[in-house]
Parts: structure tokens; C-alpha cells; sequence
């Protein structure tokens, strides 16, 4: 038995991923999110994932049985009110980083235990718009986006030894036609192109389902949904660091 916690479940991505996951029989899903999606059979914990010690709380306690494999898609997320430094409150900026980082984290850190019990762990953290790039209209998002990336390295360096066969990836899913993109088109931000959902889908279902040795390559990296990962010039691409 699977179980896969997808964060952000009830809208927008999240909800694309549940209802493709949600046609095999053999993987159980809880859904994280304020609201409570009707169209999709999850067990869900309705709550503001901002509040990461009560996420934590909640998720921790749950007893699986022997060898429950566990996939995490961390999908919650928001923008905020936007801004730069200049005319923004950094009470705002809190709340974006507690959403969009210490959420997810608090999620992951409350499986951990049993992904190493089962020896098994896939998470794929999405990073964002600003994440590889300058985003001063959402300056705050594009920090978290920013923590997001770092931490899947470091998680892929921290576990790598702990847990036989584990994956994180920080997925760039495009520019979808979601509220979110929305929302960012009305702030002023020029989108040159879009992806159908079902491209970022169908990346993290094949991801969630990808034999043991290909996922392993993949930990640790920032990955676009349309890079070809076989291509010989991928391992330099989306480094968060200064070429020597």
C-alpha cells in the first residue's frame, strides 16, 4: 500500500495530481488544504497550512501499516500581496514563508519516521516563478521558492544514507492556467508561455512511479517539467550556485 499526502490538494494542481492518483485503488491519499474538495475520496486534514506546528501535530501521530510507502506532493501555495522590499509589509512575507515552506516542511517532517521505517520516501517540493530568476513583483514567493529549492538538495544530501531508496525533486511546473497565473498576470507580469496542467501531471505521477535507480538520479535537483532528463547538458541546469 501507498500512501501519497498531497498539500494544496483541493484546488489548482493539487487537485489535477489527487484526481489522476486517485484512480489506482492501491494508493491511499490525504489531502492538506483549507477547503474540502467533494470531487475526490481523500481522507483531509482542513486546515491553513501556515499553521505548521498544528500541520505537524495532526500529520505526526498517524500509525501506518507495516511497509506503507509514503509519497509527499507538496502543492500549497501563495503568492501574497506582492511587492518588493519597498512597499510591501513583512508581515506578509511571513505569512508566504510560513505557507509555502514551513507548511510543506512541517509535512515532511512528520512522515520522516516512517520513510525510513519503509526505507522508501518520493517528495516533490514545487518551486516557482523567481526561483531561477529576479521576481520583484512577488518578492516574497520568490524567496520561498528560492528556501524550497535549497532544501530538496539539502534533504537529498541529509537522507541519502538514511533511506535505501529515496527522491526529492523541486519541480518548476510552467506557467499553468490556474488563478494563481491570474493573479500574477493582473499584478503586471508578462507570461510568454503556458503548459496544460496535464504536463506537471503527468510529470509527478510518472516521477511518483519511476524505478528506484532513475528517481535516486533525479534527488537532489531543480528540475523543469519540459527538460529532457537524458539530455547531456541537464546536471548543469537550475544550479542554485556560482560556476567556479
Amino acid at each position: 500500500m501507498d500512501c501519497t499526502i498531497i498539500t494544496g490538494y483541493s484546488s489548482g494542481l493539487g487537485n489535477e495530481v489527487a484526481k489522476a492518483l486517485d484512480q489506482n485503488k492501491n494508493n491511499f491519499i490525504i489531502g492538506v488544504s483549507r477547503n474540502f474538495n467533494p470531487e475526490i475520496y481523500v481522507d483531509h486534514l482542513e486546515v491553513d497550512i501556515s499553521r505548521y506546528q498544528y500541520v505537524l501535530s495532526c500529520l505526526k501521530p498517524i500509525q501506518y501499516e507495516e511497509g506503507t510507502k509514503i509519497n509527499l506532493v507538496l502543492c500549497a501555495s501563495t503568492l501574497g500581496k506582492g511587492g518588493g522590499l519597498l512597499d510591501s509589509d513583512l508581515r506578509d512575507w511571513e505569512y508566504v514563508m510560513q505557507t509555502n515552506l514551513l507548511g510543506n516542511l512541517a509535512v515532511i517532517k512528520a512522515v520522516l519516521p516512517q520513510m525510513i521505517k519503509s526505507q522508501y520516501g518520493r517528495i516533490v517540493f514545487l518551486a516557482g516563478g523567481g526561483a531561477a530568476y529576479g521576481y520583484p513583483l512577488f518578492s516574497a514567493y520568490a524567496l520561498s521558492k528560492v528556501a524550497v529549492v535549497r532544501e530538496v538538495e539539502n534533504l537529498a544530501i541529509e537522507l541519502k544514507d538514511k533511506i535505501d531508496d529515496f527522491s526529492a525533486i523541486a519541480l518548476a511546473p510552467g506557467a499553468m492556467k490556474t488563478k494563481m497565473l491570474d493573479q500574477v498576470i493582473k499584478a503586471g507580469a508578462e507570461v510568454k508561455t503556458t503548459v496544460d496542467i496535464s504536463e506537471p501531471v503527468g510529470f509527478i505521477t510518472n516521477f511518483l512511479s519511476m524505478e528506484s535507480e532513475k528517481a535516486k538520479s533525479l534527488s537532489g535537483k531543480f528540475i523543469h517539467v519540459r527538460d529532457d532528463l537524458n539530455s547531456e547538458d541537464f546536471k548543469d541546469k537550475w544550479m542554485l550556485r556560482r560556476k567556479q
